[in-house]
């Protein structure tokens, strides 16, 4: 019986070619070839974003303008039948919601001309709605919300007076009759109204208005509406 000792490997070792392994410059190319498909892919990725974000904010705009279309023709409508039919409440409040869609007061002051004339034929109807309701948080909130489109368009509007009157309507006491409504809900309904209006630049559109339609020479005795108080303004020192 014989025995073998093995030592040594059991695994044939294969032959290195040497003269197959990339030298320096090979290595280098390799590098610069893979920054630029790194530099290539990150193009294209920013590319890609920047068209989503283009084609993201041109379908927005061309929404928002159709959406804008859409609810000032309903506008237009709710605003006829307002004029023609009886005061209707929700018709009213529709209307407050629908005109803050895309407002410009550049080019809705026409609308808001409107709407205010519509709203003034039924002032007296609007008035006991809102004093036979202390509840009625939705009219008074439409309210609220006509008389800050209206501050907005002072500047806007080819004439004042219809605008002056329906923000003095809604804000003065006396437009409340005191048998509906008591004399400290009254107060706390025309000081809702009152900072809604100068929250929204009321006295900074009548500045403005001030400037553009007051004329130079003017008097106690001109037909611009609240002159007396206004001309008493300018002329008190500062």
């Amino acid at each position: 019986m014989h025995s073998f000792l093995f030592v040594g490997n059991h695994k044939s070792q294969p032959s290195q070619d040497y003269s197959r392994t990339s030298n320096i410059n090979n290595r280098d190319d390799f590098i610069k070839r893979a920054e630029q498909d790194r530099e290539k892919r990150e193009l294209n990725r920013r590319q890609l974003y920047a068209s989503i974000k283009i084609q993201s904010f041109y379908r927005r705009i061309r929404a928002q303008n159709e959406l804008t279309r859409l609810a000032r023709e309903r506008t237009s409508k709710l605003i006829a039948q307002l004029q023609s039919t009886s005061f209707n409440e929700e018709n009213l409040i529709h209307l407050a919601n629908l005109i803050k869609f895309g407002f410009k007061p550049s080019t809705d002051a026409n609308l808001m001309m409107s709407l205010i004339d519509s709203c003034w034929k039924h002032r007296q109807a609007i008035i006991d709605k809102l004093s036979n309701n202390n509840n009625n948080s939705s009219l008074k909130i439409a309210i609220a919300k006509l008389l800050k489109y209206t501050v907005r368009c002072l500047s806007y509007f080819e004439s004042i007076r219809l605008p002056t009157r329906f923000i003095e309507w809604f804000t003065d006491a006396k437009s409340y009759p005191n048998e509906n409504l008591s004399s400290q809900n009254v107060q706390i309904l025309t000081n809702y109204f009152l900072r809604n209006i100068i929250r929204n630049g009321y006295y900074t559109q009548m500045c403005a208005v001030i400037q553009s339609k007051v004329p130079l020479n003017v008097s106690k005795e001109s037909r611009i509406p609240a002159i007396e108080p206004i001309v008493e303004l300018l002329a008190r020192p500062i």
